[in-house]
């Protein structure tokens, strides 16, 4: 009779440091999963502000491109571009003199032009 009680005691014993280390890895496990659902909702929150911030980047693009087709065309004008004229009350006394090719030189240049154009045919 002493021999079943000595192991039922043995095997209580035995089993008491092992439930209580099954509270503690429960507990631990607890706190993994808590901090794992922590992770997953910033990862979300992070997700939807990058889908905010592309979003209104994208916005922010299609307003730019939708004022620069409303916006009035620039036109040129002055002393470099002659076939529209000068811009009104702009002074061209100080501007330099248009660059003069001489008529051999461009000569020279357009047959050199045209003979490439030749052996490329």
């Amino acid at each position: 009779m002493r021999l079943p009680f000595t192991i039922l005691v043995l095997t209580l014993a035995a089993a008491a440091p092992a439930a209580a280390q099954d509270a503690y890895l429960q507990h631990q496990i607890g706190v993994l999963e808590a901090e794992l659902q922590l992770e997953r909702q910033r990862s979300v929150a992070l997700n939807n502000e990058l889908n905010a911030l592309s979003a209104q980047a994208q916005t922010e693009r299609a307003s730019q491109d939708l004022r620069r087709q409303q916006a009035p065309p620039i036109w040129m004008t002055g002393p470099e571009v002659p076939w529209l004229g000068a811009a009104p009350g702009l002074d061209t006394s100080g501007a330099p003199e248009r660059v003069q090719i001489p008529d051999g030189r461009l000569a020279d240049s357009r047959a050199r032009v045209a003979a490439i154009l030749e052996r490329s045919r």
